[in-house]
């Protein structure tokens, strides 16, 4: 409040200086303007005086001229004097303004001053204050830890105390649960496993009866396996390589088809080749353990003799069961297979099921085929699988299967898979650059017919040459020495390089017939299509396509052998049966 006092003192005192300032100098302009016009005015009086005045009053005007310029003189002393005086009161009104401002200065820098203490004073008493509120909120908020620590402690010791005692009641539970299933497990006959949510079913009734309820569960989900495959096809968008018609995007696609079905058993693990040359693709399945089939057929509770007694089921019924249940996985395979392939791709698929298991007699590893089949997709897709009995239909598709697969009985493949497995090849074809790995197209004809000859006399067949064929190849009769399953073999064999058209299949036959021999094989270098697999279905014809028989001679008659045709090679008797 004195700060602005004082500013409104000094701005007052300024203005009236200013004023008086302004005024002085405008009387002095005005005072001088005055004069000026005067002597103006008097100057032109006499120029415009006539001559004859001038003359007669010379001395009259040079008494007025010295009157003028002494009244001049006068008046100028008089303007200088009251200039002095002005000019005086001027600086003494500004000494006296000057002395007023610098009074004003100092009440005011003393009122400034005034302002600072009290401004200070009220800073540290603004100061003392937070510095009291903050000891307050200090102390307040430390008797509030205090409190809330003494609370957590007393909670913490209540919830300690509360879990000791759940502790206790829950291991004396557990003790008496433990107790009963332990009491309950000693009553189910030695070697039985349990899962663990029907360990814990209290009471042994119900525990035999959930027990069974299981047994009756994996039983019924293993004559389910089929339509519930069938039921549930894959989601998954075919690749762009397998779209493309790429051999190893096929390959790829179909055993990520395979391995990806959910059987409620172990993930299965399946390995697929492509031959593009036939259109065929052939499997290797890794089939489930016979344990997928429960070795009990029930339990039931004696109370008299206070144990459960196992009913086994028998070892006929757990093999057809088991034969059943592969059944309908190869089944499901091929179904799946065919669906999945929706470019058409594969013709012919040939699959083979086979287990990792030790041989009970010799206690080794053994990897033994269990079930084995070729079919085409023309007569597999003629099936409604919803309808047949998996064993009955395997039969009709002219498959092998054991006859006492929980044994490991092991059947014939259709075609070894080694005998097409691409590394395999790999393996053979690195030996290309070797002098002595026969190219079986650059060998002449009686080269080639001893070489066949070779192969199945190492085989184990007494062979004999019959003649030269009319299409470069060599044809032979063979003997099987067996006393059960021997008899007279036919065998051809073709130098293709092309697909062997039907019509050699036909003419095969017609030999065997003619021949009255129990089987016919057909051996060439290049590969078969779909219509001479259809014709040798349900026949006594065996067909080998040219990676079958660079595994034979080497497998059997150690020769590592190679399929090249020359550029200029032309097949002998070309075959328009096949596309």
């Amino acid at each position: 409040m004195a700060r602005r006092s004082l500013l409104r003192v000094e701005f007052v005192a300024t203005l009236l200086i200013v004023l008086l300032l302004v005024g002085g100098a405008v009387t002095l302009i005005v005072w001088l303007n005055r004069r000026q016009r005067e002597a103006d005015a008097e100057r032109q009086r006499q120029r415009g005086a006539p001559s004859w005045l001038m003359s007669t009053g010379a001395a009259e005007a040079e008494g007025q001229s010295h009157a003028a310029a002494a009244e001049a003189e006068r008046k100028r002393q008089s303007t200088a004097a009251e200039s002095k005086r002005l000019r005086q009161a001027a600086a003494a009104d500004a000494e006296r303004r000057q002395a007023a401002a610098a009074e004003a200065e100092r009440q005011r820098q003393a009122a400034a001053a005034e302002a600072e203490r009290q401004r200070q004073a009220a800073a540290a008493e603004a100061e003392r204050r937070r510095a009291a509120a903050a000891e307050a909120e200090r102390r307040r908020a430390a008797a509030a830890e205090a409190e809330r620590r003494r609370a957590a402690a007393a909670e913490a010791e209540r919830r300690q105390a509360a879990a000791a005692r759940e502790e206790r009641l829950w291991q004396a539970e557990a003790e008496r649960v433990e107790q009963r299933r332990t009491s309950q497990l000693s009553k189910w006959p030695k070697g039985t496993t349990l899962d663990s949510h029907i360990a814990q079913i209290p009471g042994i009734v119900p525990q035999v009866a959930a027990q069974n309820r299981k047994i009756a569960s994996q039983v019924q989900r293993l004559n389910d396996l089929l339509h519930d495959g069938l039921r549930n096809p894959p989601q998954a968008e075919p690749p762009a390589l397998y779209l493309a018609g790429d051999p190893k995007g096929i390959t790829e696609y179909i055993e990520l088809t395979l391995t990806a079905m959910q059987l409620g058993t172990d993930s299965p693990k399946a390995r697929v080749v492509y031959l593009p040359e036939s259109r065929q693709l052939v499997v290797e399945y890794e089939l489930p353990a016979d344990d997928i089939v429960p070795k009990a057929k029930s339990y039931r509770y004696v109370k008299s003799q206070d144990k459960v007694v196992e009913t086994a089921r028998p070892a006929s019924q757990v093999n057809g069961l088991y034969s059943s249940a592969i059944a309908r996985l190869t089944l499901l395979c091929l179904a799946r297979i065919f669906q999945v392939d929706t470019k058409r791709h594969v013709d012919v698929a040939v699959f083979n099921g086979v287990r990792d298991a030790i041989d009970r007699r010799t206690g080794k590893p053994t990897r033994p085929c269990l079930i084995t089949v070729r079919t085409t997709r023309d007569a597999f897709t003629e099936i409604d699988l919803d309808q047949v009995d998996p064993v009955a239909c395997l039969k009709y598709l002219h498959a092998g299967i054991s006859t006492s697969p929980t044994e490991l009985a092991p059947v014939r493949p259709v075609l070894e898979f080694s005998m097409v497995d691409p590394r395999f090849i790999t393996e053979t074809d690195t030996l290309g650059a070797l002098d002595d790995r026969p190219n079986l197209m650059e060998l002449t004809s009686q080269q080639f017919e001893s070489l066949i000859q070779n192969l199945f006399e190492k085989i184990g067949l007494d062979t004999r040459q019959t003649r030269a064929s009319r299409d470069g190849g060599v044809d032979c009769v063979a003997y099987n020495t067996d006393p059960i399953l021997g008899g007279k073999v036919v065998i051809q064999a073709k130098r293709y390089k092309n697909t062997v058209g039907v019509s050699a299949v036909r003419d095969l036959f017609g030999t065997l017939q003619n021949e009255g021999a129990s089987k016919g094989i057909l051996v060439t270098t290049s590969q078969y299509g779909k219509a001479s697999y259809d014709f040798a279905k349900g026949k006594p014809i065996e067909l080998f396509d040219g990676t079958n028989l660079m595994y034979l001679l080497q497998t059997h008659a150690g020769i590592n052998a190679r399929i090249e045709p020359p550029d200029d090679w032309q097949d002998p008797e070309p075959d328009s049966g096949e596309p």
